[in-house]
């Protein structure tokens, strides 16, 4: 997941290469286990408000930043209506 996200996330971001913790055969767990700073955790949520934009470029598409602005709640009540 690191090696994948880095060069298309976190380095445009200016964000070292971050840590994730990983199963015993050493693949990302993906949903939980990654480790940033407060600064870091900061640039993606300023990511997030900027809807996907980063200095100019698009890093995330407009509806994937969207629905990870979202809440739990929000994001359920989302899934249902698109069902």
């Amino acid at each position: 997941m690191t090696s994948a996200a880095f060069p298309r996330l976190f380095e445009p971001l200016g964000i070292a290469p971050p840590t994730w913790q990983s199963s015993p055969q050493g693949i990302d767990t993906g949903g939980w286990g990654l480790s940033l700073t407060t600064p870091d955790i900061a640039r993606f949520g300023q990511l997030l408000l900027q809807r996907g934009m980063w200095q100019g470029k698009r890093l995330l598409r407009f509806e994937s930043a969207r629905l990870l602005g979202l809440s739990e709640v929000d994001a359920i009540d989302e899934f249902h209506h698109q069902v």
